[in-house]
């Protein structure tokens, strides 16, 4: 209900002309803005402080544990002034392409001189709407992420894991404007397409990560991510109860390690498969 009413202020404003058509022509923000209620839409134009990259992986059925771990990672993360860009990709197959999901950014909190500047009765709306935008991302977020993950299938025929992640970088995650920039991909990070693959006769093998990278940057698979911080869900993760050797997993993270550092990213986090790390 709490929902409804937030998106039902914020639309009446709109619809008002209280918030201006360049606001609204703006980047997609899917989280109303409580800015409209101040008629600022020049606070609205601000970049966001950090953005976040949620990057779910629809190859990887995840168990409860590793679903609710990475509820946690992200609420934990958002503050306000942050974006945040949910991702999903899988195979190359029907219904199953490479799709943005959410995208939206938290309003920041007003500096004291706008405060001084802004009668009361309008403090009073804002902080309020500021409350309740909180509640709203929260709970958009939420059902965003549960359909993400519950949409997951290992009925695909390939994982297109490199080559999706090459796009997100050049169309995405390299062109944020945010002051820091964090991806959280949620995957096995084990590659299974047409370029090359971990797996040998239906087992996962131990990677030469040189020759696999080689391989990949040929096709063109490497893109510029802007030194972003990059972070692990999920890696290794055998959702048949497979087993993993220990050198199989060294040589994994090796790869995409490397693989991270060529797309001018760094890898902060390594869950295998569960991160033991908080998001900066």
């Amino acid at each position: 209900m709490r929902v409804a009413l937030f998106t039902g202020l914020v639309s009446a404003l709109i619809m008002a002309g209280v918030l201006s058509s360049s606001a609204q022509a703006a980047r997609r923000d899917d989280f109303p803005s409580c800015y409209a209620i101040l008629n600022r839409p020049d606070l609205a134009a601000r970049p966001a402080r950090r953005e976040l990259f949620v990057i779910v992986d629809q190859t990887v059925p995840l168990n409860r544990s590793l679903k609710r771990s990475v509820y946690r990672k992200v609420h934990r993360f958002l503050k306000a002034g942050d974006r945040l860009t949910l991702l999903t990709f899988s195979a190359f197959a029907k219904d199953r392409y490479a799709a943005m999901s959410l995208t939206g950014k938290l309003d920041y909190p007003l500096a004291k001189d706008v405060r001084y500047r802004t009668s009361i009765p309008a403090l009073k709306k804002f902080d309020h709407c500021m409350q309740e935008q909180r509640h709203y991302v929260d709970h958009q977020v939420g059902e965003k992420l549960k359909a993400a993950l519950d949409h997951a299938s290992t009925n695909l025929p390939k994982t297109e894991l490199a080559g999706s992640l090459a796009q997100f970088g050049r169309t995405l995650i390299g062109k944020s404007k945010a002051g820091h920039v964090d991806v959280l991909i949620v995957s096995d990070m084990l590659e299974n397409s047409d370029v090359t693959s971990f797996y040998r006769h239906g087992h996962v093998k131990s990677i030469d990560a040189g020759d696999a990278l080689k391989k990949i940057a040929g096709a063109g698979f490497i893109s510029n991510w802007g030194n972003a911080r990059v972070y692990v869900i999920g890696a290794g993760f055998a959702a048949d109860r497979g087993y993993r050797g220990e050198d199989t997993l060294k040589s994994l993270e090796d790869f995409w390690r490397a693989y991270f550092q060529r797309s001018h990213a760094r890898l902060a986090g390594w869950g295998q498969p569960e991160l033991m790390t908080d998001l900066q």
